[in-house]
C-alpha cells in the first residue's frame, strides 16, 4: 500500500479525511498533523508516497512545505486542499507540479476519484521503474562479463596497442604507473563442502570473482576477473 500523510490545521477536516476508507483504494494513512513543521519532521523519518496538505496554515504554509519536501522526496505525490479558488495559489501549485488541487468543503466522491487515479499513476511508475532496474542489472552483468574476458585476454594473450588503449578506456582500466601483481585463487579446499554442493564449478568461480572484485574496488586496490573457462579466479593488484 502507498503511504499517506495529511496536514491541515482544521480539526474537522482532519477528522473527515481520517474517516475516509483509504485502504479500499490501496492507501495506508500513516499520520495526521495540524501543522507543517511537525509534518516535515515525520516525512524525513518516515517517507510518504502521497501528501495531502492545506495551503493556509500558520508559520509554514502548504506550498512552502511542498517546496522543502521536494528537495528530499522528489518522487512524492502532492495534493493541495484549499477553501479558496484563488488564481495565485493555483498558479504557484502548478509551478510546484502539484498532482491535484481540491477545494473545501471536502467531497468524498471527488476525493475517491482523484486518489484512484493517483494510485493507478503510482502503480504504472513502479512497473516502469522495476523494468528499468532489471535492464540496468542485466546491462551491468553484461559489462562485468565483458571486462572479465578482456582482463583474461590481457594477461594470457598478446594485445596490440590500439586494442589495448581502446578497451582500457572502455573498461576504465589504468595500466600506467606502478607494476601490477597477479594473484590466482582456487577453491579446492571447499570442493567437498555440503554448503557449495549445489553450485556448478563455474558458478562458484563467478561467485568468488564478484566477492574478491567487490572488496578490491572498495579498497581501491585492483580488480578481479574470471573468463568463464579457466579453473581459477585472477586478481590484479
Amino acid at each position: 500500500m502507498y503511504k499517506l500523510i495529511i496536514i491541515d490545521d482544521e480539526l474537522a477536516v482532519r477528522r473527515e479525511l481520517s474517516a475516509f476508507p483509504w485502504k479500499e483504494i490501496g492507501i495506508e494513512l500513516v499520520d495526521v498533523f495540524d501543522n507543517a513543521v511537525s509534518a516535515f519532521k515525520k516525512i524525513i523519518d518516515c517517507p510518504a508516497d502521497i501528501i495531502i496538505t492545506d495551503i493556509k496554515m500558520p508559520v509554514v504554509n502548504g506550498l512552502q512545505l511542498i517546496e522543502q519536501v521536494k528537495k528530499i522526496r522528489g518522487n512524492a505525490v502532492f495534493v493541495v486542499l484549499s477553501g479558496f479558488a484563488e488564481y495565485e495559489y493555483m498558479r504557484e501549485a502548478i509551478t510546484l507540479e502539484i498532482t491535484d488541487y481540491i477545494l473545501k468543503p471536502i467531497d468524498f466522491n471527488e476525493i475517491r476519484a482523484a486518489f484512484v487515479k493517483i494510485v493507478e499513476k503510482l502503480q504504472s511508475q513502479n512497473k516502469s521503474l522495476t523494468y528499468n532496474e532489471k535492464r540496468m542489472e542485466h546491462l551491468k552483468a553484461s559489462i562485468e562479463r565483458y571486462r572479465c574476458k578482456f582482463f583474461a585476454k590481457l594477461f594470457t594473450d598478446s594485445v596490440d596497442a590500439e586494442e589495448l588503449s581502446e578497451k582500457c578506456d572502455l573498461c576504465e582500466i589504468n595500466l600506467t604507473g606502478r607494476p601490477i601483481v597477479l594473484c590466482l585463487f582456487r577453491y579446492d579446499h571447499i570442493m567437498n563442502s555440503k554448503m557449495f554442493s549445489s553450485f556448478k564449478y563455474t558458478e562458484m568461480l563467478w561467485y568468488i570473482q564478484k566477492r574478491v572484485s567487490l572488496y578490491l574496488e572498495t579498497q581501491n586496490k585492483g580488480f578481479a576477473f574470471y573468463d568463464g573457462v579457466s579453473d581459477c579466479v585472477a586478481a590484479a593488484l
